[in-house]
């Protein structure tokens, strides 16, 4: 053990029956040559002791599991592959390694499993998407949830093959300033940029199907949206305004007059009537998509700039996130709060699920957060992977993945079921339970 060269430990668990643990056995290589240590306990106690250590340590990275092989001490940096993609995670705190003795101990003490699984499993890294030469501004998936659509600080945009983390179209060029925001609509996306124009490509071909359209005379634009039937299109921009557009021939149909400082974002209402606007003023908008005319009184509340906002599935509740490190969910029709804002640091981007029931963030420090929409409660989602500043978040179609993406270069896709922080599914694990469990511990 004290040796300066590379050794290693194989230490094997053998659970017998329904005892916690009943007996554990350490056989470790040398220069010296080989020597086994074998241990038996009856004692839950020590089982247990032993385990829970071994639990610090592999939070700490210094152990790691496996089913079968040897794993070695991890580079600094996710390793890059030829094609872009990084090889899916193996977290030494993945949830699949840890089930098996949250199962154990849940025969005793279901919410202490549950504890475990939820502080010490990281929620699985899907792909790594590597490819964009700057900041990514944004992430969205398409339609069917196959593949995604990107755009970044380079002045381009990618459109990705989710299952393999590939560049499949792209990159798309055109734009002459960083592509700020896209959005998508069937095989149409429609991409900003800081430019001050807008453009629609075909999602199947990466061909331009129109534009550029100058919008926001000229200054930067800051996001766009499709509404649900892509009949309409909403910017916003850097001259204090949101505009609304034909979506096939670009024509601007409404122009909204009313934040007194830069429009950072818009979107629609789910059945296409209202357009709700969030700007550096500090303030929410709710806008009629008919007539472009303002509806009601502002929404006041926030202490800086509001950086994103989205209206509920049922268009009853308005989302907003701001720089002042709140999220807050508002009754669209009274203008109340419906719970009390979200409080944590640094939030600057959120997106809901397909089904309104779950809000996930980002923020500067490159954490990811999600919350209960209906409580506002957090929810424990361990995900923490950008080495900066989140720029977006967004649920796939069908809820099961979430993709961010960061000032770091990278776009991360990550299991949103929450199936990783389960003790309780999974009969493969069963088998395994019951089964010699390898450790290798690496210098």
């Amino acid at each position: 053990f004290f040796s300066h060269q590379p050794f290693s430990f194989t230490l094997s668990i053998q659970f017998l029956d329904s005892s916690f643990c009943s007996c554990f056995s350490l056989t470790y290589p040398s220069r010296l040559g080989h020597g086994v240590l074998g241990a038996t306990t009856a004692a839950p106690l020590v089982a247990a002791a032993v385990l829970f250590w071994f639990a610090f340590k592999f939070v700490s990275g210094r152990i790691r599991f496996g089913v079968t092989g040897k794993h070695h001490r991890a580079a600094a940096t996710a390793p890059n592959t030829s094609d872009g993609v990084v090889p899916r995670s193996r977290s030494p705190t993945a949830a699949t390694e840890i089930r098996p003795i949250a199962r154990a101990i849940a025969k005793q003490d279901t919410k202490r499993a549950d504890e475990i699984m939820a502080k010490l499993s990281a929620g699985p890294r899907l792909h790594w998407l590597l490819g964009h030469e700057g900041v990514v501004y944004t992430a969205v998936f398409l339609p069917a949830g196959r593949r995604l659509v990107s755009s970044s600080g380079d002045k381009t945009l990618r459109i990705w093959d989710v299952e393999t983390g590939e560049t499949v179209i792209g990159p798309l060029k055109g734009h002459t300033d960083s592509v700020s925001r896209v959005a998508v609509h069937g095989s149409r996306i429609a991409s900003c940029s800081y430019d001050g124009t807008f453009r629609i490509w075909d999602a199947d071909s990466g061909k331009l199907d129109l534009g550029p359209i100058s919008a926001h005379t000229g200054l930067q634009v800051n996001w766009i949206a499709y509404s649900r039937d892509g009949t309409r299109i909403a910017t916003a921009g850097d001259d204090n305004r949101a505009a609304i557009w034909d979506a096939n021939t670009g024509v601007r149909l409404h122009v909204m007059i009313g934040h007194t400082q830069e429009v950072w974002c818009v979107a629609f209402s789910e059945d296409g009537t209202r357009l709700v606007s969030a700007s550096q003023d500090k303030t929410v908008r709710i806008w009629d998509v008919a007539s472009g005319e303002f509806i009601g009184e502002p929404l006041t509340g926030h202490t800086d700039l509001v950086r994103a906002v989205c209206f509920s599935p049922d268009g009853q509740r308005i989302f907003s996130a701001s720089d002042d490190r709140t999220i807050r969910i508002w009754d669209a029709e009274t203008r109340a709060l419906i719970v009390e804002p979200l409080r944590m640091s640094n939030w600057v981007c959120m997106a809901l699920s397909p089904d309104g029931k779950r809000l996930v963030s980002g923020s500067k420090t490159g954490r990811i957060a999600m919350w209960d929409t209906e409580t506002g409660a957090g929810i424990p989602t361990p995900l923490m992977d950008h080495k900066g500043w989140v720029r977006s978040v967004a649920f796939s179609p069908d809820g099961r993945k979430i993709a961010s993406a960061s000032i770091d270069k990278t776009i991360t896709l990550w299991d949103a079921t929450g199936d990783w922080k389960r003790w309780d599914i999974g009969d493969e694990f069963r088998e395994w339970l019951y089964s010699r469990m390898t450790m290798t511990y690496c210098t």
